[in-house]
């Protein structure tokens, strides 16, 4: 595939532009004007989402960096030479981006769980367009495989330039991403049952990661349990679980507010009769 994308020639440098990091810097636009969007949609303060958005990434960044080293240290690496210079993982800055959101709606008095409703569809276009990068870059390939769509990587800066055909998982991960996005937006946002698609959203991606686990070749994502599950799969069993629990509670208090309701409106029509 193509790591480097082109080489930027100004002032009689030459830069190239790194497939990945452009990707990710297009993902984390799309995603943010996505955001600014859906905050309008549902009456939000666009400038107190802005800045909570600029949190959020900031803890982000952090988590995705610091369980890249984590794993790195459990795989046996050393961790020193590759902070600030490693990679990320998805589910380090999610968890910790979800902590940095939280903290910053906290901090601005904006409800939380329908910041998070409106970041799911967002979120998932990014996601979507980073991972063209990492199929791009040949970072998170897959085990290898012969088909007429199978990718391989041979130029000297991919982690891998073997030249073996491989799945190209990222698409695949792309492209489910995308139908995600596609059937979250088609569920408006309900402040009645704030948190729900948000909830929904990461109960869907859980499953989704842990099966495309199972395609994945490197070794890098971590693996435990005689190495039949990676941390990412460990992570999506835990995630799955708390989403699950949270769209149960979240209907269980709706069904009783309803039923408050007309117990409610029974009680004025007797008195009123």
């Amino acid at each position: 595939m193509y790591p480097i994308l082109t080489t930027i020639q100004m002032f009689g440098l030459h830069t190239p532009l790194y497939a990945y990091g452009a990707m990710m810097a297009l993902g984390l636009l799309v995603g943010g004007v996505g955001l600014l969007l859906s905050a309008k949609q549902v009456h939000l303060d666009v400038d107190l989402v802005l800045a909570a958005a600029g949190i959020t990434l900031l803890f982000g960044y952090a988590g995705a960096h610091g369980l890249f080293l984590l794993v790195a240290a459990l795989n046996g690496q050393e961790v020193l030479p590759l902070i600030g210079r490693g990679g990320i993982v998805f589910y380090g800055g999610a968890v910790a981006g979800a902590l940095g959101g939280y903290l910053a709606a906290k901090a601005f008095q904006l409800p939380w769980r329908l910041l998070l409703d409106a970041a799911a569809v967002p979120l998932a276009l990014g996601h979507a367009i980073g991972r063209i990068g990492c199929l791009l870059g040949g970072c998170c390939f897959g085990r290898p495989f012969s088909a007429a769509w199978a990718v391989s990587y041979r130029h000297p800066l991919a982690p891998m330039p073997d030249g073996i055909l491989r799945h190209p998982v990222q698409a695949y991960e792309a492209i489910a991403l995308l139908i995600l996005s596609a059937l979250l937006l088609a569920r408006p946002i309900d402040q009645r049952k704030a948190g729900s698609r948000f909830a929904i959203y990461v109960a869907s991606y859980a499953v989704l990661r842990a099966l495309l686990e199972t395609f994945r070749g490197d070794s890098a994502r971590g693996l435990f349990f005689g190495s039949h599950m990676s941390t990412s799969q460990l992570l999506s069993a835990l995630l799955f679980v708390a989403a699950s629990t949270w769209l149960f509670r979240l209907r269980s208090t709706q069904k009783k507010s309803a039923a408050g309701e007309l117990k409610l409106t029974g009680g004025m029509k007797q008195a009123a009769s």
